[in-house]
């Protein structure tokens, strides 16, 4: 799972560096309704869309899950994570189809902040679970090294996904090459974000059930809902 999350970081990071970059030259920063100018960003002010959804996720969430947990019907941690690396691909779906659909011309605002819900989405469901697996799996005795590898995960991701902006830069090229540019970047790190959804999602299945067979062995049902 913290392998997972590095993946996921990877994925994240793109928001400071391709994103931006995408967002100054090949983004019509205006939000229109019915042709109507409802507001205006600068590429770097897209960057706030991310801390308010977050804000705005966080609080109904986290009413999902104590209905949930009080029902017991509350999703693990592993399928969690898997549902997370959905929501990456469909953040991805959107920047692609959204400079697909412009042709070449400025893609809409519109577009940018979908991928940015859907992208903070899956922050809340595995960058704010991250500790929590730690907590949760890891014996008392290793929870202070699991918490120093959780944000070592962190720092890998953010760098690999540097990394990976960093090859994928498009400078000097004209606008209608760059469209074309972040369009394959985009479908290809949807594709990418597709295979790792699937692979957390077999995984959480495998995962799933070494808890239940664990639990069943070494804890009652109160002990593992006051864990939770």
């Amino acid at each position: 799972m913290l392998i997972q999350s590095i993946a996921f970081y990877c994925f994240y990071q793109q928001m400071q560096t391709s994103l931006t970059l995408f967002a100054l030259t090949n983004v019509d920063g205006t939000f229109r309704i019915l042709g109507h100018r409802i507001v205006t960003f600068s590429a770097a002010q897209f960057q706030a869309l991310d801390p308010l959804f977050i804000i705005l996720l966080s609080s109904p969430m986290a009413r999902i899950y104590n209905v949930l947990s009080r029902r017991n019907r509350d999703v693990s941690l592993p399928t969690k994570f898997a549902i997370g690396f959905g929501f990456v691909v469909v953040a991805f779906f959107i920047w692609w189809g959204g400079t697909h659909l412009a042709g070449g011309n400025l893609t809409s605002a519109w577009f940018m902040a979908g991928g940015y819900l859907a992208l903070a989405m899956a922050e809340v469901l595995i960058g704010g679970l991250g500790l929590a697996v730690v907590a949760k799996y890891a014996p008392a005795s290793l929870n202070g090294i699991m918490v120093g590898a959780y944000y070592l995960t962190v720092g890998a991701g953010m760098y690999l996904g540097s990394e990976i902006a960093s090859k994928a830069s498009s400078t000097a090229m004209s606008q209608a090459a760059q469209s074309q540019h972040y369009e394959n970047l985009f479908g290809i790190l949807c594709l990418c974000a597709l295979a790792l959804a699937l692979l957390t999602l077999f995984l959480a299945r495998k995962l799933n059930r070494m808890e239940k067979r664990i639990s069943g062995k070494n804890v009652s049902n109160t002990e593992i809902l006051s864990i939770r």
